[in-house]
C-alpha cells in the first residue's frame, strides 16, 4: 500500500520530538523556544522564518505538543485553511473561541465579555471593510472615505453649509474616540480570557501561544490583513503569536498590497518583535540526517512488503539527487511519492532503470520545463547538465556516467556519444533509442499520460 500524505499524520506529530520523529535533531531548538516563551512577559509577536519546504509545519506541530505537555496553553492555526474567510478579524476571533472551548471555559464571564467586545469591534469594522478595504480599516482608524467626505464638503460648501461640515467632522472624531475605547476593551477582555483559560493549568504564569502557520501560502491581502489585525486589535498581555512563514515571500506580499519597494522589509518589521530561524544541517552532518529522513519517508509512504530492488535503488538515487540539487523537504516528499507510485505500477512488469526514472522524477519535481521536453521527445542531451552534477563522487553518484548514459538516448547521433556508451540501451523493451525517454516519462513516471511506445 502507498500512503499519499504520509507527512500529514497529526497523531504522530502529537508524540512530539520522539527519536522516530526528530530526524533533524530539532528538539534542542524546541526546548530553547519553550523556555523563552515560558518566561516572556507582556505579549509578543515572533516570526519563525524558514525556506519553503524545510519542515516548518512538522516542527511547529511537534513543538505545539511539547508546549501543551509543559502546561502552556497553545493553539495551532493553519492560516491557509482560513484563507477562504474574507475577514482576518473573524478568523482570529475563532482562534480564541477554540482556545476557550478546548479548556471548557466558554461559559465563563470572561468568555462572554470577550465575545461581546469582539462582536462590538467587528460591527465597527464591517462597514469600513466593505467600503474601503482592510488596509484603511487597520492603518487609519479614521477611514479615508470619511476624510474625503469632509474634504468634499469643505471644497463645495458655501458659507451656509459651514456648520454642517463642522458637525460632520465632530461626529467623525467622536466615533474615532469611541472606537479606540472599544479596541482597548477588546484587548483587556482577551487578557482576562487567557487568565481564565489557564486558571486550572499547572504551568507558568497565564499565557496563550498562538502558532499561525502557512501564512506565506495565503492570498497576499489576507496575509497582510491578518498581521495588521494582530497588531492593532489582538496584541494583548499574556498572548504570544508565533508567525510561521517564509519572510521573503511575506515581504513580497506587503510590497504588493501596500505598493512598497525596497522599504517593504522595514515596514514588515513593524509587525513583529523578533525573528527565529529554522534551517537544515549542512555538510556531512546534514547528509547523515538527510539519509535518515529519506529512508523514513520511503518507509512511511511505501510499506516494506511492497519494496523491491528497484525501490531501494530509487531511494539511493533520491539521496544523491536531493543533495546535488538542493531539494527542499517538500520536494523530497514529492519525489518519494512519485517513486512509490512507479514501484507500485511496475509490480508485475519488467523493471526499468532506476537511474533513468529517478532523473525524470527529479525533473517533474524541480524542473517541470525539462520534464515537459522529456515527455514530448524534445529534451536535448546538453540540457541534462543542468540537473546532473559533475565533478566529485556524490554518495556513489557518478555524474559523468549518468550524463553519458542519457547521451545514448538523447544525442542526435550515436557518433557523438563515447564509444563505451553506444550499446547501453540495446534491447530495451523493443522501444527505439529516441523514444525510450518519452516512454519512461509518459508510461512509468506519469501514470496518467497516454502510453507511449516511441
Amino acid at each position: 500500500m502507498v500512503r499519499i500524505r504520509a507527512d500529514e499524520d497529526d497523531e504522530r506529530w502529537a508524540e512530539g520530538f520522539s527519536p522516530e520523529n526528530d530526524v533533524f535533531q530539532r528538539k534542542d531548538l524546541a526546548d530553547r523556544l519553550s523556555n523563552l516563551y515560558a518566561t516572556l512577559e507582556q505579549g509578543s509577536v515572533g516570526l519563525l522564518d524558514g525556506d519553503w519546504g524545510i519542515g516548518k509545519t512538522t516542527f511547529v506541530k511537534m513543538w505545539s505538543s511539547m508546549l501543551k505537555k509543559r502546561g502552556i496553553s497553545t493553539v495551532y492555526v493553519d492560516a491557509f485553511a482560513q484563507d477562504y474567510i474574507s475577514d482576518p478579524f473573524e478568523a482570529l476571533c475563532g482562534t480564541f473561541v477554540r482556545a476557550a472551548q478546548s479548556s471548557r471555559k466558554e461559559q465563563t464571564p470572561e468568555f462572554r465579555e470577550f465575545a461581546e467586545r469582539a462582536a462590538g469591534v467587528g460591527k465597527r469594522l464591517l462597514p469600513t471593510i466593505a467600503k474601503i478595504g482592510i488596509k484603511a480599516a487597520t492603518v487609519g482608524l479614521v477611514g479615508s472615505s470619511e476624510i474625503e467626505a469632509v474634504q468634499t464638503a469643505i471644497d463645495t460648501s458655501t458659507e451656509a453649509a459651514a456648520d454642517a461640515v463642522e458637525e460632520r467632522l465632530k461626529a467623525v472624531l467622536e466615533d474615532h474616540a469611541q472606537a479606540e475605547h472599544s479596541f482597548a476593551g477588546l484587548r483587556q477582555a482577551i487578557s482576562k480570557l487567557v487568565v481564565a483559560i489557564d486558571r486550572d493549568r499547572d504551568g507558568p504564569s497565564p499565557r496563550l501561544i498562538i502558532i499561525v502557520d502557512e501564512l506565506d501560502r495565503c492570498r497576499p491581502a489576507f496575509a497582510v490583513g491578518l498581521l495588521e489585525i494582530i497588531k492593532h486589535f489582538f496584541r494583548a498581555d499574556n498572548v504570544h503569536f508565533v508567525i510561521v512563514t517564509n519572510r521573503k515571500s511575506l515581504t513580497k506580499s506587503f510590497a504588493g498590497v501596500h505598493n512598497l519597494g525596497d522599504e517593504a522589509e522595514d515596514y514588515l518589521s513593524k509587525f513583529y518583535d523578533f525573528t527565529m530561524h529554522l534551517t537544515l544541517p549542512t555538510g556531512a552532518y546534514g547528509r547523515q540526517y538527510l539519509r535518515q529522513y529519506i529512508s523514513a519517508v520511503f518507509r512511511d509512504v511505501l510499506k516494506e512488503p511492497h519494496k523491491t530492488q528497484f525501490s531501494y535503488d530509487l531511494e539511493d538515487m533520491c539521496l544523491s539527487l536531493s543533495i546535488a540539487n538542493g531539494l527542499s523537504l517538500r520536494q523530497i516528499n514529492a519525489f518519494v511519492l512519485i517513486a512509490s507510485l512507479c514501484v507500485s505500477s511496475l509490480a508485475d512488469r519488467q523493471e526499468v532503470s532506476a537511474m533513468l526514472v529517478s532523473h525524470l522524477i527529479l525533473m517533474e519535481v524541480a524542473r517541470p520545463d525539462l520534464y515537459t521536453k522529456a515527455k514530448t521527445g524534445t529534451l536535448g542531451w546538453s540540457e541534462m547538465r543542468e540537473i546532473v552534477p559533475m565533478g566529485e563522487d556524490n554518495e556513489g553518484y557518478n555524474g559523468e556516467h549518468v550524463y553519458n548514459v542519457f547521451g545514448y538516448f538523447l544525442a542526435p547521433t550515436l557518433g557523438e556519444v563515447p564509444e563505451d556508451y553506444r550499446n547501453v540501451g540495446s534491447g530495451r523493451l523493443g522501444i527505439s533509442r529516441e523514444g525510450f525517454i518519452p516512454y519512461l516519462a509518459n508510461s512509468v513516471v506519469d501514470l496518467f499520460a497516454q502510453p507511449s511506445k516511441g
